[in-house]
């Protein structure tokens, strides 16, 4: 069994809905509430504490290292990706997009949007080391 692809990535950490605005904000998890698969998985407690021991692993280093990455590519870059604000015919502050919940498109930097995105994943690692327990 394989999880995958990543390709979709651009539905995840706060910046998808399933159309009608509600936000898988960073305190739960669709996988964990809705996919049979990983929900039955979930419930054997042998996968669940191999699942558990590996997010311990990974918490404090790699998803870590992840958020660190984020802010120094978004402020090594900020004068190109800020384009998106304020060039005409990309990205302006308040389009919808599909699929693309109004709180986030309502921020109005791409710092606001880098800020945001960095604090969705501190909230989930919070909502992960409850949820592994």
């Amino acid at each position: 069994m394989v999880a995958g692809p990543l390709w979709d990535f651009d539905q995840a950490a706060g910046g998808s809905s399933d159309g009608g605005f509600t936000n898988y904000g960073p305190s739960g998890v669709w996988a964990a509430e809705d996919n049979a698969w990983f929900k039955d998985l979930m419930a054997i407690p042998e996968f669940r504490q191999l699942v558990s021991v590996r997010w311990k692993e990974i918490r404090d280093r790699e998803v870590r290292e992840m958020i660190n990455e984020a802010r120094r590519i978004a402020e090594i870059y900020e004068a190109c990706f800020i384009r998106n604000f304020t060039v005409p015919g990309y990205y302006r502050p308040g389009d919808q997009f599909w699929r693309v919940p109004p709180s986030v498109t309502a921020i109005r930097t791409y710092m606001g949007q880098v800020d945001y995105l960095i604090n969705w994943f501190e909230l989930r690692i919070v909502w992960m080391d409850g949820f592994l327990q």
